[in-house]
């Protein structure tokens, strides 16, 4: 599922493309979205076992080619450091802190109500082309 949890939104939108191992990479939420918990976590899954990813947000809904895939979050970008190794199911996952930046302070910060788009970018040698590939999307808004 791409969402486990409540309360909050997030829907999957955009195209994913299959990478080198013949799958297509995606991205879910666990947790609670709600700027009051500390329990949420993004997870990639059939993504190239081995490599490094990287998940990033924005703050503006595109669709446009990007390495081997699509692009999905558009500008202002902001990255969640730091990469994360991709497991050898093709899994990754990294927990979000409400109040670290880029999530908790700045122009990226989340507030109850924004909305932002979620996407996971990660290498894929074996891929040919631009050797790295993106996942689906999520356009998540985190509730109080």
């Amino acid at each position: 599922t791409i969402y486990r949890g409540a309360p909050g939104d997030a829907v999957r939108i955009c195209s994913t493309s299959a990478n080198s191992t013949g799958r297509a990479a995606h991205i879910e939420v666990d947790g609670v979205i709600s700027m009051s918990y500390a329990t949420m976590s993004l997870r990639a899954t059939d993504a190239v076992p081995g490599q490094f990813g990287l998940f990033f947000y924005g703050a503006n809904e595109v669709e446009n080619p990007f390495g081997n895939g699509t692009l999905c979050a558009g500008p202002p970008i902001f990255r969640l450091p730091p990469p994360q190794v991709i497991d050898s199911s093709g899994t990754t996952s990294r927990a979000i802190d409400f109040a670290a930046p880029p999530v908790g302070s700045g122009s990226g910060a989340w507030t109850a109500g924004s909305t932002w788009i979620l996407q996971f970018w990660y290498r894929d040698p074996m891929g040919g082309g631009a050797f790295f590939n993106l996942s689906d999307s999520i356009r998540l808004t985190p509730t109080p």
